[in-house]
């Protein structure tokens, strides 16, 4: 039960609270949208349950469960000094190419020298509050989306099935011996040996030639590309046999890996603004920079190539989430026609895994579907519209009916900032909140203008 008796709130001002996800008439059909939807099964919208409102943040902030705070995203979508310089020398080695191709990271690796990405920090704000952690989707007043598979493996190259389970390597006597060199890192104060800084001036020396540098060479691109999850500036050692056993060719999962990891991080972002009810902000490691390309992809409408086999309707995983996800849900994203989504039991999601690097002992329902052509745009069927306007419905009376504001968390909470923290980070980011004091704190210093004379 909520107190009535809670402190001041910080609030981001800039997040707006128009509601568009009102029920309204008929849906519109896209341009070049299907007329006559193919639907092969669909249950009736009248006894479907509708996406619960208070998995989506838009809709609680809405209800008054708990006000907007700032969100910084921590994620590093510049890149590093030297790193660079090191891609370009390990790739002109045509021995280290071969390992790479054959571990299929070879074209990701060399993206992530280029890996700039300008982040439009209040458009995230607004896309993350809009996902549901219920149906792991992004709710707009159309219909759902989500990140897939197929698009980190468009956007990223990140191999999708392996020949080795990320979860359990073994390991050579060499390796190990490797292992224990790689989490001493660099030769600087424990603190900062794993900082990427630190660790790509020593291994990425091009005189220094050690027995696992191609091994620390992978380990910085997958704590700093791909996992990153402990800092934004240092490795954390749970990459490190990973990196060792790419080194010796082995072929990884990472797409999986990395769709489960980001989705894990979406759904903590939510519970920490939650859990601060305004009384603190809310930094997240999510990967803003891979977010924010998405967006760019699926709101121009650039053409996404599909993978041969897509296994984008089942699981992504990684230690410590598993995230088991319908496809039901967005169909339209594939260029195929929406029906009324099912409700599916996907099982134990830990047993579901195993698709992505054996094929042996696949259930019937996590086999490879059929995709649409690229050029085609999925249409929806009737009942369909009826089951969206259930959940707009849903939606619009669950914030016109105001609720006591939640209370604040009393835990020490990893990624909840106070306010004189955040203050500090809003002014380096031009990214102003109105503070518990009712004042708008953390815009950029404005300069005094010369008088002319």
């Amino acid at each position: 039960m909520a107190s009535t008796d809670l402190p001041p709130i910080m609030l981001d001002h800039l997040y707006s609270m128009d509601d568009n996800l009102k029920a309204g008439g008929p849906l519109l059909l896209l341009e070049d949208a299907r007329e006559n939807p193919v639907v092969s099964y669909e249950p009736s919208p009248k006894t479907t349950s509708v996406i619960d409102p208070a998995s989506i943040s838009r809709c609680c902030i809405q209800n008054g469960l708990f006000p907007a705070v700032p969100l910084f995203f921590k994620y590093p979508c510049s890149i590093s000094k030297g790193w660079s310089e090191w891609v370009d020398r390990e790739l002109r080695d045509p021995s280290t190419c071969n390992i790479l191709r054959r571990a299929q990271v070879h074209d990701a690796i060399f993206l992530s020298k280029l890996w700039d990405i300008h982040i439009e920090a209040k458009m995230l704000r607004h896309v993350i509050r809009r996902r549901s952690a219920a149906t792991h989707t992004f709710v707009c007043s159309l219909g759902e989306f989500t990140l897939t598979l197929e698009d980190v493996a468009n956007i990223s190259r990140l191999p999708v099935c392996g020949d080795r389970s990320p979860f359990s390597i073994a390991l050579t006597p060499e390796e190990i011996d490797n292992l224990a060199v790689l989490r001493r890192g660099a030769p600087t104060s424990p603190s900062t040996s794993l900082r990427f800084s630190n660790w790509i001036q020593y291994f990425g020396d091009a005189n220094r030639q050690g027995p696992c540098r191609l091994a620390a060479f992978i380990a910085l691109w997958l704590g700093r590309f791909v996992l990153c999850d402990f800092s934004q500036d240092c490795l954390h050692e749970c990459v490190f046999p990973l990196a060792l056993a790419i080194a010796r060719g082995d072929t990884i999962p990472l797409a999986p890996m990395f769709l489960g990891h980001l989705y894990h991080l979406l759904n903590r972002t939510q519970l920490l603004e939650k859990n601060a009810s305004g009384t603190m902000g809310v930094e997240t490691l999510l990967n803003s920079g891979f977010l924010q390309v998405f967006l760019w992809e699926r709101l121009k409408g650039l053409d996404v190539h599909s993978l041969p086999h897509s296994y984008t309707m089942k699981l992504a995983d990684w230690v410590p989430v598993a995230v088991s996800q319908s496809g039901q849900f967005r169909k339209r994203q594939f260029g195929l026609d929406q029906g009324v989504p099912d409700s599916l039991n996907h099982g134990d999601p830990f047993a579901l895994h195993r698709i992505f690097w054996s094929n042996d002992h696949i259930p019937a329902s996590c086999r490879p579907i059929v995709l649409a052509s690229k050029a085609r745009v999925g249409g929806f069927s009737r009942d369909y519209q009826a089951y969206w306007n259930h959940c707009l419905t849903s939606f619009h009376e669950f914030q016109s009916s105001p609720g006591d504001r939640l209370p604040p968390t009393t835990a020490r909470l990893a990624g909840l900032v106070s306010e004189e923290k955040a203050i500090p980070i809003s002014k380096k980011r031009n990214l102003p909140f109105i503070s518990k004091s009712g004042d708008v704190v953390g815009e950029f210093p404005k300069t005094n203008s010369k008088p002319r004379t």
